[in-house]
């Protein structure tokens, strides 16, 4: 059956010029839906409440998503929530929709990581065109990198996109980026030698063929058909993920960039702002035709990650992006803006005089 609600489809189809403001939310959700997140688990969902033209949207953090083995804090969730919000900022400024946005707005509701005042008035249209464009072209590029190097001035100018939201940024270079590459593979034999962190990789692996709209499907890291439908029984009993540690070695010392993106600490703001860099500085990447992966395997280990922190002169290293030139990848399932957004009325008290 075919989704009317896919992301991908709803951002490609566009806002039609007569759009209303609930039309222009749910296109800014599809945005906000193509976000990254730890196996694609997408962990978070939208409440918007509707008044007099305007609208106040939360973000909420979906506890029904988390991962108790890779990510029992949540700091990845919060992470990629982040970089979801900054998608949703995007699009609403491409609709020409002034936002106002306040994090993490009641302690006594930590599930709710942003709100957001939205209407009210109207702003430039897209004054960040090239990255909200960039929203459904960016995806996790698994393979090898293009031998070309990046320029020093494009890695400055995205260091600079990212320091825009307020979080540390830290290029790893020479023997810094080679002993990152060592701490990441050092973390992955300890991860996959445990069958809690298999069993937790294996229940978000997806067929090629996968109906689901979550997880990673095979085709993502390389595999046909008949290996991803046998992988997550493989990672679970031979405890080898889909890439090998060897090649991940190799992936890693032959990435053109490592980026190490933090925060002064790992507080629900701080790590939100962080991944609204991340996001912001993953878009322009690949605006400027980069592909982006990752090397996060010394961040689910604290003392690794205490390491790697110490490494880069990062409080609180939130992510390391891999970057290089490569080709656009196939997109990952996602679910839908109806099952993501939730909308609510409320009706205004005044009465006509």
């Amino acid at each position: 059956m075919h989704r009317t609600d896919e992301p991908h489809d709803v951002v490609h189809l566009g806002l039609p010029p007569e759009a209303g403001l609930e039309q222009s939310l749910e296109w800014a959700v599809a945005h906000a839906a193509l976000a990254p997140s730890e196996h694609n688990s997408q962990p978070w969902s939208f409440r918007a409440t509707l008044r007099d033209g305007a609208a106040t949207v939360d973000l909420l953090l979906d506890e029904s998503r988390r991962l108790e083995v890779v990510d029992p804090d949540q700091r990845e969730a919060v992470l990629a929530c982040g970089a979801a919000l900054l998608n949703l900022r995007l699009a609403l400024a491409g609709a020409g929709l002034g936002v106002v946005v306040v994090s993490c707005p009641d302690p006594e509701r930590p599930e709710l990581l942003a709100r957001l005042s939205v209407g009210g008035e109207t702003v430039e249209r897209d004054v960040d065109g090239p990255l909200r464009l960039a929203v459904p072209l960016r995806g996790t590029h698994r393979g090898p990198f293009e031998s070309t190097d990046v320029p020093s001035e494009l890695v400055a100018h995205l260091v600079a996109e990212a320091a825009l939201e307020g979080a540390f940024v830290a290029p790893a270079e020479g023997a810094a980026h080679a002993e990152v590459v060592r701490l990441t593979v050092a973390a992955e034999e300890s991860l996959w030698s445990d069958a809690a962190y298999r069993r937790e990789a294996a229940a978000w692996s997806r067929a090629n063929s996968t109906g689901q709209h979550d997880g990673v499907p095979g085709y993502a890291s390389g595999l046909g058909a008949v290996r991803s439908w046998l992988q997550p029984t493989l990672a679970v009993a031979t405890g080898r993920p889909a890439w090998s540690l060897e090649e991940m070695l190799e992936a890693g010392y032959h990435a053109p960039v490592l980026l190490v993106i933090g925060s002064p600490d790992d507080s629900r703001p701080a790590v939100l702002r962080a991944g609204q860099a991340m996001q912001r500085l993953l878009l322009r990447a690949r605006a400027e035709r980069l592909a982006a992966s990752y090397l996060n395997g010394s961040l689910h280990m604290p003392e690794l990650r205490k390491d790697l922190g110490a490494l880069v002169q990062v409080p609180a290293p939130q992510v390391v992006v891999r970057l290089g030139y490569g080709e656009l990848v196939r997109p990952t399932p996602r679910r839908g803006v109806a099952e993501l957004l939730v909308v609510e009325r409320e009706h205004s008290d005044r009465r006509p005089g």
